[in-house]
């Protein structure tokens, strides 16, 4: 190895969509910018790979955001990006207890669909028109005021929020969206479960523990949905080209080894090279940080951070390469189930088709097919190779098939690809902490502040991704991304 290849302005450890983004508008900005990655493409938990002539999203599938001022929008407009999306409306379908309630974007075609769940139909309209309008207003403030506070200037800023708007702001994260839910609606349990199983896939909780404004954030996030052509990844891909367009550098299949540090900076050592820099992104979950570390007091600071921060949830899913016997309405499905596996921590699956007309990711009659499941790392303590793991793989495989043949007409012949992860694939791929995906989960009475920020110890040392604020998401990490740039660029 030849020592100290490269210098950097930044060096950005992990190539998700926190870190492209970070990357790209930093290279635009004339810095020097290396993205090291441990993976063979980008994207991270809303990754990709390629097998038999399909493109299989691994993990995130859909995106938001696009609405004006809000972060993809700003994102694509910043740096000119070129990738397609196509808007979703119903964004999702969900089948529970024999009907399909579809989730569309209007808000009042969406609380007609709701009506048959409830008694109330003017507190239901009032209910969600009310959570509409606070997601808007979380978005209002998340994009014009800081996110995470850099300085005695940030906590000015707040300020000119004014009293009562920055008190309601506060207040939506002490109290529960289940508090917000008026008596009537709460009688209706298949209201709730069908709220429930919706704000597990979109806030990675439940109504009875999740702050209002980030179940608000969640029940809003479908109004704004788009598919993206080519897989969730293309976007990601594209910004790693404006990085080497701008004279900056991604390598691919090049896990870091260590940080260390030096004068004036940090030597960052990974498989293929030594870089050394001024200041370090991390865009991997905070856990993955304090190993890396040879300097004990930095690596204890962040590691005890990082400790408070625990039972993060993880993911079953199958990606299937499928040819449908009949047309099938939509491209996102929700279905909820009732003999659920005990690796399974939800009551439903989520299932996600490639359009029938974007051949990169499918070829032409086959259907490129992404289903997931909340699971937990501790339910798979096995080795990979182990007769219980491999005969559990089977056995939730063999589960996953039959509910989506009792909601869509296709025969085993009809099934060309089937490839299944659990929360070790997740680590083994992504190298992420026990396979934790999707943020770290919010809870009502915690307040933003109390969360890791985008400031390490150490000096020039930085997080942005799912586990740093706002956390989950690609508009949430793309966002976080956005607002450590401006700090570092200003």
């Amino acid at each position: 190895m030849n020592s100290y290849k490269r210098r950097d302005d930044y060096i950005v450890v992990g190539a998700g969509y926190a870190g492209v983004t970070a990357a790209a508008y930093l290279a635009r900005a004339g810095k020097r910018v290396s993205i090291v990655e441990a993976h063979s493409t980008p994207g991270g938990c809303a990754g990709y790979f390629r097998k038999g002539g399909f493109s299989f999203d691994v993990g995130a599938t859909t995106l938001n955001g696009f609405e004006h001022g809000l972060p993809l929008s700003r994102l694509i407009g910043d740096l000119g990006l070129q990738s397609r999306f196509k808007k979703m409306d119903p964004a999702v379908s969900i089948h529970m207890q024999g009907h399909v309630y579809r989730r569309y974007a209007d808000t009042e075609r969406w609380i007609e669909e709701l009506f048959p769940l409830v008694s109330d139909k003017d507190e239901l309209r009032t209910f969600l028109k009310r959570i509409q309008k606070e997601s808007d207003e979380f978005w209002a403030v998340a994009t014009r005021y800081p996110l995470s506070p850099y300085g005695v200037e940030d906590y000015f800023a707040y300020s000119k929020m004014g009293p009562f708007r920055l008190w309601r702001l506060v207040e939506s994260f002490y109290r529960s969206l289940f508090s917000q839910i008026p008596r009537s609606l709460r009688k209706s349990s298949g209201f709730l479960k069908l709220l429930n199983e919706l704000l597990l896939i979109s806030a990675q909780g439940y109504a009875e523990t999740i702050p209002s404004a980030v179940g608000a954030l969640g029940l809003g996030y479908m109004a704004d949905m788009y598919y993206p052509i080519g897989g969730i990844s293309r976007l990601a891909e594209e910004m790693c080209q404006v990085v080497r367009d701008a004279g900056g550098q991604v390598s691919f299949n090049d896990p870091v080894k260590s940080v260390r540090i030096e004068r004036g900076g940090y030597e960052v050592l990974s498989r293929k090279e030594s870089r050394r820099t001024q200041e370090v992104i991390f865009a991997i979950p905070i856990w993955n940080i304090p190993a890396l570390f040879d300097e004990p007091r930095t690596a204890d600071k962040i590691q005890k951070t990082a400790s408070r921060h625990r039972n993060c949830w993880s993911a079953v899913t199958a990606n299937i390469g499928l040819r449908f016997s009949e047309p099938v309405d939509g491209l996102y499905h929700q279905i909820h189930i009732q003999d659920t596996p005990r690796e399974f921590h939800s009551g439903s699956i989520f299932v996600s088709f490639s359009d029938p007309d974007d051949v990169e990711r499918a070829p032409v009659g086959y259907r490129s097919v992404t289903v997931s499941s909340h699971a937990r790392w501790s339910d798979f303590p096995d080795g990979r190779t182990t007769a219980d793991y491999l005969d559990r793989k089977e056995r939730l495989g063999a589960y996953i098939i039959s509910k989506l043949k009792d909601h869509f007409a296709f025969s085993d012949s009809n099934i060309d690809q089937f490839h299944l992860g659990t929360p070790k694939t997740f680590e083994r791929f992504t190298r992420r902490y026990n396979g934790w995906v999707g943020g770290i989960p919010w809870k009502a009475g915690s307040l933003p502040l109390f969360r890791p920020r985008y400031r390490l110890p150490g000096k020039g040392l930085y997080l942005i991704g799912d586990t740093a604020l706002p956390g989950q998401g690609v508009s949430g990490v793309v966002l976080g991304a956005q607002s450590l740039v401006n700090k570092l660029l200003r």
